[in-house]
């Protein structure tokens, strides 16, 4: 492959004896009907479509108006999701990582709800702004068109409600697609447009005529006309389908340029422009087709010469245009030709520049990036945080010369103190011999000045200064699960009915515990869905109350160095399917537990950690069965004569020094 200017040339392709892949094939697609209420069904094209509930948690079925269903032939129109609760509801779909995916979102509100209000919202690739939804009018089938390679084995499409309506969503496709084709290094292509040069029909190519599923709409340019054949054209990785290579566009009179326009009506606008050819005719010994094409009357690449039945693909590198929009493309002959040039199929895509999917937001906005001056050296003022700046001296001082030691991490420790006023605090400081771990330490400030939620730890401040940085945080007054878990003697072991009572009561919450999300600020406690939405709810309480349940049961750490089976839930997991609840159990209570309301709070905790939301039981429910097995445990006590030792433990469950 050469480049050329701004353009770039690909002969990548044969003749008519190369064997092209099976068109029926689908391997890699996922098609996904939104709002469908049946497992799976092949549409119309061939495709297969599944429902998409194994792909989302949020939001309601719904289907268009009769009379839509019956205007419109594809049956993943018909019905569709929306999503009346929440700003930000998202997608979760597996994918490959590194590979070039064809992403499409399709909307037809088709009166769902009987209002006769068509919504604006806002479309979302992971934390990136996608584009936005205007659909027109009820009628409507709005495509939106995307081709990414993602960073990680998944992708979150996500609809943001700007306050304009109820964001709904039709259906959902990925296409797999060749990654020498459409890979670059500027960015993400957002469809413009794709159109054949001359269609020989009025009718919308798709698959399986082409094998990626693209969508090419039905065109003609009123000053040129066509050149066919019916003989097989050799194809290109861009695998263009053969109804549009075997028909090609030349001028009407063969003395002028093909001169065509696009307007994007963004002035900053950047494009990729794929143009495919295949020569048709056979040529006399005298002739010859070769042309140039230039933007704006300025050369750009040439000249092309079509080989014969075979795939020629020329394509811009990031094009600009200094007429604000206007893009005025020319294709015309170059000088030694004889023939006039041709065109076969067009493509035009938009420019973007994604952030990684890890970006944060908020309410669909993109929140605080953080940046570093020197990267030895932390800048958490870079952060821009509104919590106050200290200084080291002060932090000295409120912590009275670091006279409190309250827990020690691994790059971390946590140092109890007192503002001013008084207000009590607890004061993480970033251990000098650990900047290496400035990203985790940026990462939980991230968190804490993205989300803002009753049940976190309250950022108050920071210190960056020099070598010593740190985060003061609210100081929960009564010690830590941690510390009354992991007793130094045997006597002093919690018993498992003190530890049931402590779950229930802090399940129960507004009393003398709080075992809750207070605790989220650390990355082991947090709901795997917050990384979709940025939001917490209800049921991110149970997940991280369920987090804390396996500790109290286990009294293991959230979070191990192990490598397999590093967090709490994949080793109860992996030790469940051993079969021995003893195991999982806190050994050194040696056994002194009610095996069933052992089994019965295990398989409680597993349900409350799991990864979707849907799945988990409501604190309500929880509270139900924490009473039982702590029934079950003093029915047991009783039975034996064997009445505990007092252990009123108030916790906060408050895990700084993790």
């Amino acid at each position: 492959m050469e480049k050329f200017g701004c353009f770039l040339f690909s002969l990548l392709g044969g003749f008519a004896l190369i064997v092209l892949v099976h068109a029926q094939d689908q391997t890699g697609f996922i098609s996904i009907d939104c709002g469908a209420e049946i497992s799976s069904y092949t549409g119309e094209t061939g495709l297969t479509y599944v429902w998409d509930a194994n792909f989302i948690d949020t939001g309601i079925n719904k289907n268009v108006t009769v009379g839509y269903q019956s205007d419109f032939q594809l049956q993943h129109l018909w019905s569709l999701r929306s999503f009346p609760e929440g700003i930000r509801n998202c997608y979760n779909v597996k994918v490959k990582k590194g590979t070039s995916y064809l992403i499409r979102a399709r909307f037809l509100y088709g009166n769902y709800d009987s209002q006769t209000k068509v919504p604006e919202f806002d479309l979302h690739l992971g934390a990136n702004m996608w584009d936005s939804v205007i659909v027109g009018n009820e009628s409507t089938i709005l495509t939106k068109e995307i081709i990414h390679a993602p960073s990680s084995n998944y992708i979150y499409i996500c609809l943001v409600n700007t306050g304009s309506g109820t964001p709904f969503i039709s259906s959902l496709e990925f296409r797999p697609l060749k990654n020498t084709a459409y890979r670059n290094e500027y960015g993400s292509l957002i469809l413009f447009a794709r159109l054949g040069a001359h269609s020989l029909t009025n009718e919308t190519i798709g698959f399986p005529d082409d094998v990626f599923d693209r969508i090419w709409l039905p065109h003609s340019f009123p000053k040129w006309d066509p050149i066919t054949t019916l003989l097989t054209i050799g194809s290109n990785d861009f695998r263009i389908p053969q109804i549009l290579m075997r028909s090609a566009a030349t001028p009407k009179n063969a003395s002028e340029p093909m001169q065509f326009a696009i307007n994007t009506l963004v002035k900053t606008s950047k494009l990729f422009v794929y143009m495919h050819f295949s020569e048709l005719e056979v040529h006399l010994p005298n002739q010859s087709r070769q042309f140039n094409i230039s933007l704006d009357g300025q050369y750009l690449h040439g000249p092309v010469v079509p080989e014969y039945l075979a795939t020629t693909t020329v394509y811009s590198t990031y094009v600009t245009s200094g007429k604000k929009g206007r893009y005025e493309f020319s294709i015309y002959k170059a000088e030694k030709s004889t023939l006039p040039p041709i065109l076969n199929a067009i493509e035009i895509y938009t420019v973007e520049q994604f952030l990684q999917s890890e970006t944060d937001q908020v309410d669909g906005k993109v929140d605080t990036n953080f940046s570093r001056t020197d990267p030895k050296t932390p800048n958490i003022g870079a952060l821009k945080l509104k919590n106050p700046r200290f200084t080291y001296t002060e932090i000295v001082k409120m912590t009275n010369n670091f006279e409190m030691l309250l827990g020690e991490g691994s790059f971390r420790k946590v140092f109890h103190g007192y503002l001013d006023d008084g207000t009590e605090v607890a004061v993480k400081m970033l251990s000098e011999s650990s900047r290496q771990r400035y990203d985790q330490f940026e990462a939980e400030v991230k968190l804490l000045l993205t989300v803002h939620h009753r049940n976190l730890t309250a950022l108050y401040g920071y210190c960056d200064e020099g070598n010593h940085v740190g985060l003061i945080y609210e100081c929960m007054a009564n010690g830590n699960l941690k510390e009354h878990l992991r007793a130094d003697s045997n006597a002093d072991v919690l018993s498992w009915e003190g530890r049931l009572r402590i779950a229930v009561e802090s399940a129960q919450g507004e009393g003398g515990t709080h075992v809750s999300t207070v605790i989220a600020g650390t990355f082991g406690y947090l709901d795997p869905e917050y990384f979709q939405t940025n939001r917490l709810t209800a049921k991110s309480d149970v997940y991280s109350f369920g987090v804390v349940l396996l500790e109290i049961i286990t009294n293991r750490p959230v979070i191990t160095n192990t490598g397999e089976n590093s967090h709490i839930k994949q080793w109860v997991s992996f030790m469940l399917a051993e079969g021995d609840i003893k195991n999982i159990v806190d050994q050194r209570l040696q056994g002194d537990f009610d095996i069933n309301s052992a089994w019965k709070i295990v398989e409680l905790a597993m349900y409350c950690v799991s990864t979707t939301s849907i799945r988990r039981p409501t604190m309500n429910h929880v509270v139900i069965v924490l009473n039982d097995c702590l029934s079950m445990e003093r029915a047991r006590r009783n039975a034996h004569g064997n009445e505990p030792k007092d252990q009123n433990v108030n916790l906060s469950s408050d895990q700084l020094a993790r």
